[in-house]
């Protein structure tokens, strides 16, 4: 076995290696472009106005990153169950959704779909549910169950629905 090269051997190996070096001469860098994420609350969302002025309603969870969001309304994920609160009453439909939410968690699903209409059928076509259901899902033992929700897709229901991002 060879004797371990000294440390002025190494040195004249990399200055030849390397050869001669010339330093640049300092130039100030371009502006960088702001990369930052669009700003979405991490607080319980407020009631939904009036009428439909909120077509897609998001949210995600203290702790939850809020690129969440972005995969949930992407093209490669599709709800794994869906819960239709089409023609229920706000005390059936609040049971109805607690009662999904906490069955898809226990039953491991992560992706759910919740139809909650737009209201046309409703008292003066006004969206109840929709206003009701950021506020269910963010309550109680749901809250505990989800990590984020956003406005579904136009082939999943559009402004008349929410997938909702469960915890393992």
């Amino acid at each position: 076995m060879a004797p371990p090269a000294r440390k002025d051997d190494e040195l004249d190996l990399f200055h030849a290696a390397v050869g001669e070096v010339k330093k640049l001469e300092a130039r100030p860098l371009a502006p960088r472009a702001s990369r930052k994420a669009p700003f979405v609350s991490r607080d319980p969302p407020p009631a939904v106005p009036d009428g439909d002025a909120v077509a897609d309603l998001t949210w995600v969870a203290p702790g939850v990153d809020r690129r969440v969001l972005r995969k949930l309304g992407g093209r490669e994920l599709v709800p794994e169950a869906t819960c239709d609160l089409h023609g229920l009453k706000r005390d059936e439909a609040a049971r109805r959704v607690r009662s999904f939410i906490a069955a898809s968690r226990e039953r491991g699903l992560r992706l759910v779909l919740v139809v909650h209409g737009r209201g046309s059928n409703s008292p003066g076509g006004e969206p109840l549910l929709k206003r009701l259901l950021p506020g269910w899902l963010t309550s109680g033992e749901a809250a505990g169950a989800v990590l984020a929700f956003v406005g579904a897709r136009a082939e999943h229901g559009g402004a008349g629905a929410l997938y909702v991002l469960l915890r393992r």
